[in-house]
């Protein structure tokens, strides 16, 4: 296999920071954020209206203005989850009578603690929609609106990001960790594959010229910044990401695209650009760069009960200063602390593209080198979430005295302390920078 074929490293630096990012304006880099205070207005039950959420289109350093992508929350689901009937435990969705999957949702229970978490990976999550391909379930690809491509399945693209996030708010078990890993996972599996971009018509119109050369690289870089921060997950967080990357996998319907066994990405692609295609992206690479192994994931079953306390038990007091402070002191805090370090720091090593998207990261070396409209039944069909909230609050004790002396309360501080403790791990990930960060591979240089 030639150099060529081999993944760039990732350009950014760990950890994130906002100022540094070069793909933000500088209004933003000083924000920390996109939409932080219509974010901030959803999680608190605030309705809002769609153009405080959505970010108008920005010009960028080649010349070309952009707008963004809404990989994970799209503005119409912003808007829908303001109005929702707030709850301590769990709460209600408006009656929602458009033609997108939020329709499906109508009067749906979701879990409260969801919204912040998933809200706030959702404002980083934007990736340009000058350089943007999306993934099309049924094995298509469509440009995005203010690509200058073909949006032909556009719309269906859009339902399975609104169908994956509905998952998440229903999901009975979440922290910030599995909300930022898997939304970062959901935007890069959101962004086709060069070769699918390559079938888009007018795919070599994409308003963004530099990131026909780069795409798939900038991709495969994506995948390594997920993987940075997938790896530093407790096993039942990593356990809660693959569950909800292999839902998304499923509902894309496409038997041509594939998950690794025990990470929530795609293998690698090659990232050249094929003679005669109008985008760089070739097929699955039939081997990798050496990398650090993964951890090991538990088995679904003990991954279940070491975290079915995270909803009964920390509903209002998830990571408290008590119990970081006595993760930190025990022993496991070491050793979480070496687990993190086996692995490069976050960006060691080249970028993709030639261009440097964050102030304090070096040059980067140069990168190497028909969709349908319809709504697939897989997405527009009625959801299945893992666990709706009502069946969850039936299962829980029903006293705290109960709940601290179940099995399950006790298999959770077991795993409290141990190596991969979700308390001395979870408070290190915030769902907006990891976001941030990953996004950034999709983004043009603002300044």
């Amino acid at each position: 296999m030639s150099a060529a074929a081999h993944p760039a490293q990732s350009a950014s630096v760990a950890p994130y920071r906002a100022l540094g990012d070069l793909t933000l304006t500088a209004a933003k880099a000083r924000e920390g954020g996109f939409r932080t205070q219509a974010t901030a207005n959803v999680i608190a039950g605030k309705k809002i209206a769609a153009q405080h959420f959505r970010v108008p289109s920005n010009p960028t350093k080649a010349k070309h203005k952009s707008g963004y992508h809404e990989a994970t929350v799209t503005t119409d689901m912003a808007v829908f989850l303001s109005h929702r009937t707030v709850g301590r435990i769990e709460s209600t969705l408006p009656v929602n009578t458009g033609n997108s999957a939020l329709r499906d949702y109508s009067r749906a229970t979701i879990f409260e603690a969801n919204v912040r978490p998933l809200m706030e990976a959702g404002d980083g999550a934007r990736p340009d929609t000058a350089r943007t391909f999306l993934s099309v379930p049924g094995g298509t690809a469509a440009g995005h609106s203010g690509s200058g491509t073909d949006t032909t399945g556009q719309a269906a693209a859009h339902d399975f990001l609104r169908v994956q996030g509905m998952h998440m708010l229903q999901a009975p078990i979440m922290t910030p960790g599995i909300a930022g890993v898997a939304s970062a996972a959901l935007m890069v599996m959101s962004m086709a594959p060069g070769q699918y971009a390559s079938t888009v018509a007018n795919a070599g119109k994409l308003k963004d010229r530099a990131a026909l050369q780069n795409y798939e690289g900038d991709r495969n870089a994506a995948k390594l910044d997920v993987r940075h921060y997938f790896m530093r997950l407790p096993a039942n967080e990593r356990h809660e990401v693959m569950r909800h990357a292999r839902q998304a996998m499923t509902d894309l319907n496409d038997n041509q695209r594939q998950l690794l066994p025990d990470a929530p990405y795609s293998p690698m692609r090659d990232s050249a650009r094929p003679a005669g295609a109008a985008v760089a992206g070739g097929g699955y690479l039939p081997s990798h760069p050496a990398l650090p192994p993964l951890l090991a994931l538990p088995p679904p079953a003990a991954a279940a009960a070491s975290a079915a306390v995270s909803r009964s038990a920390s509903i209002t007091q998830r990571h408290t200063p008590q119990a970081a402070a006595a993760s930190a002191a025990s022993p496991s805090a070491a050793t979480a602390a070496a687990a993190m370090a086996a692995t490069p720091p976050h960006g060691a090593g080249q970028a993709t593209g030639g261009k440097r998207r964050f102030a304090d990261s070096p040059p980067a070396a140069a990168g190497s080198g028909a969709g349908s409209s319809a709504r697939t039944a897989a997405i527009h069909a009625h959801p299945q979430a893992p666990a709706t909230p009502a069946a969850a609050a039936a299962a829980r004790p029903s006293n705290k005295r109960a709940r601290t002396q179940s099995p399950a309360f006790a298999a959770a501080a077991a795993a409290a302390a141990s190596p991969a403790s979700p308390q001395a791990l979870s408070p290190l990930l915030s769902p907006r920078s990891i976001n941030l960060a990953v996004s950034a591979h999709f983004r043009a240089r603002r300044r």
